[in-house]
């Protein structure tokens, strides 16, 4: 459970790892019939918000921290081509295989510190929702956070960055206030033109 912080893991030799992890597992094993492609949203603030956005826009469901569990796709005959996923730090932190074919990353502030103690903790967490992705994924990420620049200098994946300061913004029509909504908008359209 992504409730429970790694400093009150049980002593155990066998790995523990996130349900998200585990849903991406058993859709990989080799005598599953469904793999859908993942499009993964985290950061500190503007998740949910974006996650929605992405699953009316590209009319896709939406799993993970958002409410519907990921594992609950497993072993369907056939389903979405993608869906999309809310990840927090708690869930990524136990994630090892994990691949998102796109992958992107909201800003990244000070928080969460009570279950992971330090901020270092917390960015390493956040970091895997790219470190197992390849050169055929693709990582949408903000060019305005200095803590994301210093996380991606070995990424794998095609990064593809995105900014508040973009011409393409003003062009941005939506009744969600602030520019931060405006760049989260940015994002999301970058990731969707990354799903082809």
């Amino acid at each position: 459970s992504p409730g429970i912080p790694p400093h009150h893991y049980p002593k155990n030799s066998a790995p523990i790892i996130s349900e998200l992890e585990f849903a991406y597992r058993l859709f990989h094993r080799p005598k599953s019939n469904y793999k859908p492609k993942l499009i993964c949203t985290t950061g500190t603030n503007g998740k949910t918000t974006l996650t929605s956005l992405l699953s009316y826009a590209l009319n896709i469901p939406s799993a993970g921290n958002i409410g519907t569990p990921l594992i609950s796709f497993v072993d369907k005959d056939i389903g979405p081509e993608w869906i999309a996923v809310e990840a927090s730090s708690y869930q990524l932190y136990s994630c090892s295989t994990f691949q998102p074919t796109v992958a992107i990353m909201l800003p990244i502030t000070n928080d969460h510190l009570t279950w992971h103690k330090a901020f270092t903790h917390y960015v390493k967490s956040k970091a895997n929702i790219f470190k197992a992705q390849t050169h055929d994924d693709y990582l949408i990420y903000p060019l305005d956070c200095n803590v994301i620049q210093t996380m991606i200098s070995n990424v794998k994946s095609t990064r593809i960055p995105y900014s508040i300061h973009d011409p393409q913004i003003n062009k941005i029509k939506t009744q969600l206030v602030g520019n931060h909504n405006k760049s989260n908008m940015l994002a999301a359209i970058k990731a969707i033109e990354s799903c082809g």
